[in-house]
């Protein structure tokens, strides 16, 4: 499975989206095109996030550039991840 495809998994779990988060791409503005996602909802996904891929998110990678859309999340755990 991807990483897209692992995102797009936390998302749907953590926010309840039910079929809605198969249609997410990598374009998906998280804000705007998921109603769900709210300041809440980021604290709900880094965590599952950092649970899930064994990583951990510094208070400056949770930015509006990082959370804007799917491929910029998917950017920011995949660099993460090299780093680790």
């Amino acid at each position: 499975m991807s990483t897209f495809e692992q995102v797009q998994k936390i998302i749907g779990e953590a926010l309840s989206l039910g079929d809605r988060a198969e249609r997410l791409t990598p374009e998906s503005r998280l804000f705007g095109d998921i109603p769900e996602f709210d300041s809440m909802a980021v604290l709900t996904v880094v965590t599952s996030l950092e649970d899930h891929f064994d990583i951990v998110f510094e208070d400056e990678d949770i930015s509006e550039e990082n959370f804007a859309d799917m491929s910029g999340l998917v950017a920011l755990v995949e660099s993460k991840r090299q780093a680790a």
